[in-house]
């Protein structure tokens, strides 16, 4: 839980300079939050998922919509998917992942 502090410092850094790179504090704390199992710690975890996969999610996705692949770049595919798990996402987040279209869909998975 000590990461919590460093975790929301080090995304609010990347956020004010558009970095589009999410901190592994972010994932390593809510990690750690986890085991803990609380009312307290679950909402630290809603907490740092907005700041993490949300707020600078929304860097990494506006930089992702920027590019002209035609596949989706790991950074974005983590936020996509640390959204979907974690429960959290934006109206412009969730415009941004649907401007990216098919390239960033989830894949279905083989049986």
């Amino acid at each position: 839980m000590e990461n919590y502090p460093k975790a929301i410092k080090s995304a609010n850094e990347n956020i004010a300079a558009k970095k589009a790179d999410v901190p592994f504090e972010c994932s390593y704390a809510i990690k750690g939050l986890k085991k803990a199992n609380s009312d307290w710690a679950n909402g630290k975890i809603k907490e740092l998922a907005k700041v993490c996969y949300v707020d600078l999610g929304k860097v990494i996705l506006e930089e992702e919509a920027g590019k002209k692949n035609s596949f989706c770049g790991f950074r974005a595919e983590k936020i996509i998917k640390q959204q979907k798990e974690l429960g959290v996402s934006s109206p412009e987040t969730d415009a941004l992942i649907k401007s990216l279209g098919a390239r960033c869909a989830p894949k279905a998975k083989a049986s």
